[in-house]
């Protein structure tokens, strides 16, 4: 699988997390809500994704040279997305081995 599928398939990844996160919440119990400390985990679950989420659709839209590239999806890797799960582990691997071949291609 080529890194651009690699990192396609975790934006996807963290894309359906969001809206699993969004489905708790929307069905979280009430009254207490504000109150309870496991939908503040959620809200910050959802937070913390989006903002991956949106730096990862940056880096497809921004206007980077291939080294440019590199060095955010290696910023990126290294960022915690809160996922935690298998499936993200597995394509965060793969990107990790795709980097040096795509640095060693990447002009200085």
């Amino acid at each position: 699988m080529s890194a651009g599928r690699d990192f396609e398939q975790l934006r996807s990844l963290l894309a359906e997390r969001i809206e699993r996160v969004n489905r708790e919440v929307r069905h979280y119990p009430q009254p207490i809500a504000h109150c309870d400390d496991q939908l503040n985990k959620l809200l910050e679950q959802r937070e913390r994704l989006a903002g991956h989420l949106d730096r990862m659709n940056a880096l497809v839209d921004a206007d980077l040279s291939r080294g440019g590239r590199v060095r955010l999806i290696e910023e990126l890797l290294a960022s915690p997305s809160g996922l935690d799960d298998d499936a993200e582990e597995l394509v965060r691997s793969r990107l990790r081995a795709a980097l040096p071949r795509a640095k060693e291609r990447s002009p200085a």
